[in-house]
């Protein structure tokens, strides 16, 4: 837990300081389209990029469109058309475009101590996240980063 949110607090912080960002005549808007886990593990990525939009949104220098809730914004929209009256409707056509998407990916390596007389072995995780922001438009990655930590474990081999 500690791990993940210092990874996604430097993610968020390195994006909200980048020079990609400082080029944007205006806060951009953007859509999170997730971080694959590619570890042996669950990993909640979800929790991750979320924290990673509530500190970048608190920033003020980027804008979110809320990709996860379409399908309800289009229901509530289609009910307001036909239940609501015209002043009092949400403009249909009207909700703001993603101009970046973020991705990533959450990698891991692990390595085993070698077969030793002992009563425990050791295994050291390694883990690498890798978060991406590209222009909607162009298919070009405007900004990258990579976060790395791991975590060493103690493992009985004989124990009840």
């Amino acid at each position: 837990y500690a791990d993940m949110r210092q990874i996604s607090e430097g993610v968020a912080m390195e994006l909200v300081g980048s020079a990609f960002l400082g080029k944007e005549a205006e806060p951009p808007v953007v859509m999170i389209a997730g971080v694959e886990n590619r570890t042996s593990n669950y990993v909640d990525t979800k929790s991750l990029t979320d924290r990673i939009r509530n500190l970048t949104f608190q920033s003020g220098r980027v804008r979110y469109v809320n990709e996860a809730r379409r399908e309800q914004l289009l229901k509530e929209q289609g009910y307001q058309a036909q239940n609501v009256t015209p002043e009092q409707q949400a403009q249909i056509g009207r909700q703001l475009g993603a101009k970046f998407m973020i991705t990533g990916s959450l990698s891991e390596m692990r390595q085993t101590s070698p077969r030793q007389v002992r009563v425990s072995k050791t295994r050291l995780n390694y883990y690498k996240l890798t978060v991406e922001v590209t222009n909607l438009t162009t298919g070009e990655i405007a900004w990258m980063t990579e976060k790395e930590f791991a975590r060493e474990a103690r493992l009985p081999i004989i124990g009840w």
